[in-house]
This record gives C-alpha cells, structure tokens and sequence, in this order.
C-alpha cells in the first residue's frame, strides 16, 4: 500500500510541473493554453532526437531555449493579436495550434526518422539512471524518483521566481490588479509574453520528465496536458501553491483509483476517479482549493 502511495506522489509532482505551466498564462492572460500538452510532446520528441549527439543533459538544456522561443513566437503570433476578444476563441486559437505543431512535429518524424505515427521510441540515453532503488524496505524506480526530484526541484525554482525576483513580482502585480499595475509602469504586453515563454519551459520539463516515466517518446506524452487540468481546477486556476498540493493529491487519487476501483468498475476508471473527485470538491468550492474567490456585484 506505501508503495502505491509513493507512485501516486512521484506521478503527482510531475503533473504539478505541468500544472504550473497553466496557472502562469491563466494568470497573465486569464486564458487556458490547450496547445500545452503539444508542447510537452514535442520537447519529449526532440529529447530522443538530440540525446544521441548532445547526451542527455545537453539535449535538456537545448530543448529549454527551443521551449521558450516556441512559446513567445506562439504567444506573439496567435495570442497577442486576439486579446480582447472573447476568452473562448483564443482558447480555440489554442487548439488549432496545437493540430498545426502535431501536424508539423508528425511531418518531421516521417521524414526524418521514417516514424509513422506516434510510436514509442525508447530514450538510448536516458535522464535518469535505469533500476530500481532500495529505500527502507521500499522498491523505487529510478525513473519515477529522478522525475519527481527533477519536477519538485523545477517547482521551487519557478515559485522563488515568481515570489522573490522584480519580473516575477511584476507578473504578480499584472494578474492581481492590472489597472494598478499599468498605472505603475508595468507593460501588460511584456508580462504575458514571459508567462508564455516560462510556460513553454514548464512544458518541455514535463514532457521529458513524463516521458522518462516510461522509457520513451510516444503519444502518450501529450496526455499529461489533459492529466493538469484537473490540478489546476482542483487546486485553483490562479494559484502556484495549490498546483503542486493538487498535483500530488491527483497522482495519488489516479493510483488509488486504478488500485480499488477498476476491478470493480473496468479498466480506465482510475483515470476517470480524480475528474470525479474534482468536481465534488467543486461543488463546494467553485473556485478549487485555493483559486482566489472573486465576488461580482451587479
């Protein structure tokens, strides 16, 4: 049972990271990226592709300035231009460039790697050491632990930032009052396009990290963009600390679930347990655990 729990939290702080990703341009820009998790499978996909010539960490630490530049020229090209309209078509705007980087990250595998689909591609040379780890009678993955030191370490430097330097306090100002804050000196413009840019960070470390969970790049990667929403509704759309308290409490819920509830219920529904148990505690607290409530008069 330990063992279980322990799965759920390592699995819990790289969702956290993924997280985190999507509480930055919510609170810049009060959009929802869903061309995040595209970004997480790409950078997994180019991990595969540089790690043999870069090694590991080198091919890491291209894929972070890639990450960022993907995600300012999104951010310029598509985003920018649309603000002010309504948030529901630049959520869509969203989606259709999550299907324009799939079609053009599938177009470069077939060519370049005459990959037809989304296969997995086991990482020749991974991030994390291979094996296991004996810990007071508990039996870790190597790949799990790294992941979830790598996602916690990744966390906490994101959260000084975003606490403790003048950009990040910057960015703080801008989604807490943005009146105040442009009367301040603060350009509101420049605050979004690094919400962007740090979210394609937060990306391409999650998709990485993920992807070293099991083994390799495949197109399952993207799914850890759909595994975040649920933390970060459940933990709050604006909150930085309730992303990686839901993250944990997610990862653990999905391991539970699969543990007691899919023998009973059928396979698939320890995926399902955590959506359910969020919108429960939503319909106690519409705003997540510790999402900012925010009371209209009309």
């Amino acid at each position: 049972m330990i063992d279980i729990l322990i799965d759920g939290v390592l699995r819990g702080g790289v969702y956290a990271i993924a997280a985190l990703g999507y509480v930055l341009v919510y609170r810049a820009s009060k959009v929802v990226n869903l061309a995040h998790g595209t970004f997480a499978l790409t950078s997994a996909y180019l991990f595969w592709a540089l790690s043999p010539d870069l090694g590991p960490v080198g091919a890491l630490i291209a894929i972070i300035p890639l990450s960022f530049i993907l995600a300012a020229v999104v951010e310029r090209a598509v985003v920018r231009p649309m603000l002010g309209e309504p948030v529901i078509q630049i959520i869509a705007a969203t989606i259709g460039v999550s299907y324009l980087l799939k079609g053009l990250l599938l177009a470069w595998l077939q060519v370049r790697y005459a990959l037809p689909g989304w296969l997995l591609v086991p990482f020749e040379h991974s991030l994390f050491p291979r094996g296991f780890l004996e810990v007071a009678g508990l039996r870790l993955d190597f790949n799990f632990a790294g992941s979830f030191l790598a996602s916690l370490a990744s966390f906490g430097f994101f959260y000084w930032f975003y606490k403790n330097t003048s950009l990040g306090v910057a960015m703080r100002a801008m989604s807490n009052d943005r009146v105040s804050a442009v009367a301040f000196g603060i350009k509101s413009s420049e605050s979004i396009a690094i919400a962007w840019a740090l979210s394609g960070i937060l990306a391409a470390l999650a998709g990485v990290f993920y992807a070293s969970i099991y083994g390799g790049a495949s197109g399952q990667v993207e799914y850890i963009g759909i595994k975040a929403l649920p933390v970060i509704i459940l933990g709050g759309l604006d909150s930085v600390g309730g992303a990686l308290v839901a993250g944990v409490a997610i990862g653990v819920l999905e391991v539970l679930g699969k543990l007691y509830l899919e023998p009973l219920f059928g396979g698939g529904f320890g995926e399902v347990f955590p959506l359910l148990f969020m919108i429960a505690v939503l319909l106690v607290r519409p705003y997540g655990l510790f999402g900012t409530e925010r009371i209209e008069r009309v």
